[in-house]
């Protein structure tokens, strides 16, 4: 999940990709409505923190013990 974070800060620096945030054109372009740069500041700050947020309470080490959050039907819970 954060590698996804990385290529989305990625795509939105490059100068807001749509693929990344495709309801929030859908909804702009429908209502007439531009996406604003000072908008995709903020969502690209928001990735920021989500990744620096992800990378202190999510380590490498932690990731067998969530599997059971990916598929909880066919994972043991953890003890």
């Amino acid at each position: 999940f954060r590698k996804k974070l990385q290529v989305w800060i990625k795509k939105t620096n490059e100068g807001g990709d749509q693929d990344c945030f495709p309801q929030l054109y859908k909804y702009a372009g429908s209502n007439k409505l531009v996406v604003s740069q000072d908008l995709m500041a903020l969502f690209t700050e928001h990735l920021w923190k989500l990744t620096e947020w992800f990378t202190k309470f999510c380590r490498n080490d932690d990731v067998k013990k969530f599997a059971w959050i990916q598929d909880p039907f066919h994972t043991q819970t953890p003890p």
